[in-house]
C-alpha cells in the first residue's frame, strides 16, 4: 500500500478499508479518555506512552483511518497528561492545548497553519488549518489539513483530516471534525 501522507503513517499503522458512504463504522475510545470518536473506516489503533519524569507516564491513543479513493486520512489522539496535573487551571489547559497543536502542525511541515478557539455546540475547542504539498511521483499533490482539539476535565481529544486540496473542505471532513466526537 501506498501511504499518500508519509508523515501520518509515522503515527500509527494505516488500515484500509472501503464503504460506498459516510457512516460510523468504528467507535474509538479508551476508559482513560473522557471522549470517544466515530469513525467511517476502521483505523488502526495504539498507544504511545510518553515518560515525563520521576516515575510518571503520559498516555496517548491514536488511531488512523484512511480512504484510498479520495487520499483522505482520518485520525484521532486522546491525551491524558491532564489526569496527572491536580489543580490545572482552564488557562493552563489553553497553553497546553496550543502547543500541542502547534508542535503536531510543525512536525507535518504545514504551512499558512491558522489557529483559533471556537464554540463546537457548549464546547470550546481549538481549530488548526494548513496546507502542504506532497511530492508523489514526481507530481505536486496539495493537501488541506483541519483538526479540531475538544478539551476535557482529565484529557483531550484532537480530530483531525489531510486530504487533496482541490477536495477540501468536503463534507466528510467537516462531518468528521464538528461531529463525530461524544463526550463519555
Amino acid at each position: 500500500m501506498i501511504c499518500r501522507l508519509h508523515y501520518l503513517c509515522i503515527l500509527a499503522i494505516v488500515v484500509t478499508v472501503t464503504y460506498p458512504s459516510y457512516s460510523h463504522a468504528f467507535s474509538f475510545s479508551h476508559p482513560e479518555c473522557e471522549f470517544s470518536v466515530n469513525f467511517p473506516y476502521s483505523p488502526s489503533v495504539k498507544k504511545v506512552v510518553q515518560p515525563l519524569g520521576n516515575n510518571i507516564y503520559s498516555n496517548t491513543f491514536m488511531a488512523t483511518a484512511t480512504d484510498n479513493r479520495s487520499g483522505r486520512v482520518f485520525t484521532a489522539q486522546c491525551d491524558t497528561s491532564f489526569r496527572l496535573a491536580q489543580g490545572i487551571t482552564e488557562s493552563q489547559k489553553r497553553q497546553f492545548s496550543e502547543w500541542s497543536i502547534n508542535a503536531w502542525s510543525k512536525m507535518l511541515n504545514l504551512k499558512s497553519t491558522q489557529m483559533f478557539w471556537e464554540e463546537q455546540g457548549s464546547q470550546l475547542t481549538l481549530r488548526m488549518i494548513g496546507q502542504r504539498v506532497i511530492v508523489e511521483a514526481g507530481k505536486r499533490l496539495g493537501f488541506s489539513f483541519q483538526v479540531r482539539m475538544y478539551i476535557g476535565q482529565r484529557s483531550t481529544m484532537m480530530v483531525g483530516v489531510g486530504e487533496p486540496s482541490d477536495l477540501s473542505p468536503s463534507a466528510n471532513m467537516m462531518q468528521f471534525l464538528n461531529h463525530s466526537i461524544q463526550f463519555n
